[in-house]
């Protein structure tokens, strides 16, 4: 289960793939399994990683790879350091993950640092906070990502309702909330061309 752990992940994908999607803490709710656009670009050739630090046992990396095994790969990994190449990942999706991070918010910069080292130029990070806590997600509407060389939006209400039916992502998804006045969002973040 962790003979990928700190190695790069350079050969599981083919130089003729079209297209990486990168999942940050698929858990046992991958983003390959909800979505379906990410489900039709996988059918026309796009690999998928997912990396999941595993330490609570969610995520059995080895039933998962057996039935999906077509479709991508679950890995053992960490945010702080993500084993995947340099400049290769189209797209990057990170669901309920900084809101379960609030011990490490001092970590932000090496998270977001990692995002931008492994997502292609003009690619496109996907932050969605559903639920979890408020104040450990307050950082990504004040954080500065022009420094780190994105784009950011940020969509609440109809907006992330019309991006989630636009991925082909459940609708209830949005209809989480937080608490009284807190609200789930989409942050997406593009890496500008260079």
């Amino acid at each position: 289960m962790d003979k990928f752990k700190g190695k790069q992940l350079n050969s599981n994908i083919e130089k003729n793939e079209p297209e990486l999607i990168l999942e940050i803490g698929p858990g046992t709710f991958p983003i390959l399994k909800v979505s379906e656009k990410v489900k039709q670009k996988i059918a026309k050739g796009a690999a998928y990683v997912g990396v999941d630090l595993g330490e609570d046992g969610r995520i059995d990396t080895e039933r998962f790879n057996r039935a999906t095994a077509s479709h991508g790969k679950i890995v053992i990994g960490d945010l702080k350091s993500l084993p995947i190449k340099s400049d290769s990942a189209n797209e990057i999706w990170a669901l309920n993950v900084f809101g379960k991070l609030e011990r490490e918010v001092n970590k932000k910069e090496k998270y977001i640092q990692e995002l931008t080292r492994v997502l292609k130029s003009g690619g496109r990070v996907i932050i969605g906070e559903y639920y979890g806590s408020a104040i450990s997600t307050a950082w990504l509407a004040n954080f500065d990502f022009d420094e780190y060389g994105f784009i950011s939006t940020r969509l609440e209400d109809d907006q992330m309702r019309a991006f989630l039916k636009k991925e082909g992502l459940p609708s209830w998804f949005a209809d989480f909330g937080y608490g009284p006045g807190q609200k789930p969002f989409i942050l997406i973040l593009t890496k500008k061309k260079r």
